[in-house]
């Protein structure tokens, strides 16, 4: 929702300073979004020549932004969404190849139409829909002994008795596998991809 409508006339200023139609629709659609889901409170910005759009989580932490520019959105998962354990880079980087990071460890993406946009609205609901579990073990953001992280549930049922299906995200070097693990087994998973752990369930 647009944080009581602060710096509101910003919004007509930002869209008008984009040069390029298709970036302009990616922003409308961006902001729309932003604007009407009750999840985050939103609002731009104006930095000396830097336009943004930011957003906040009902504690006031900025997940995310975006600068923009004449012909691009520059999208940005900020700190508190990067060490959230809901998202992880390997999987930006399917949707969008030419994600980076920047010196401070925040991602970014950058959007040029609908599309894109679209793409990564989809990507970002996925994340936020997460939920943690009831132990300390498969709460969202927690890594096991073996270096694996914990993403939370969907709701989606596992393949053990009463069990549900949790996102993992290996944290070793050069690996970053993303799978599927039973709650009762997160503790002590190992990644199916570089440490020899069970192959990954549906999440």
């Amino acid at each position: 929702m647009l944080l009581n409508a602060k710096n509101a006339a910003l919004l007509p200023e930002h869209l008008h300073y984009i040069a390029d139609a298709d970036v302009q629709d990616a922003f409308v659609y961006m902001v729309g979004l932003a604007a009407s889901d009750p999840r985050f409170q939103c609002y731009g910005e104006l930095k000396g020549a830097i336009r943004d759009f930011r957003f906040l989580d009902g504690d006031g932490q900025q997940l995310f932004s975006f600068i923009v520019n004449r012909e691009s959105l520059l999208f940005y998962f900020r700190a508190p969404a990067v060490s959230s354990g809901r998202f992880a880079l390997n999987d930006l980087r399917v949707l969008f190849p030419t994600a980076s990071v920047n010196n401070i460890g925040e991602w970014t993406v950058r959007i040029k139409m609908i599309a894109e946009a679209k793409a990564l609205w989809s990507y970002l609901n996925a994340g936020v829909g997460f939920a943690s579990g009831d132990g300390s073990t498969t709460q969202i953001g927690h890594v096991n002994r073996n270096n694996q992280r914990c993403g939370g549930h969907r709701g989606h049922a596992g393949n053990d008795h009463l069990q549900k299906a949790y996102r993992m995200e290996c944290l070793q070097p050069s690996c970053g596998n993303v799978y599927g693990a039973n709650g009762s087994d997160v503790f002590q998973r190992k990644c199916p991809r570089c440490q020899g752990g069970e192959p990954g369930i549906e999440f």
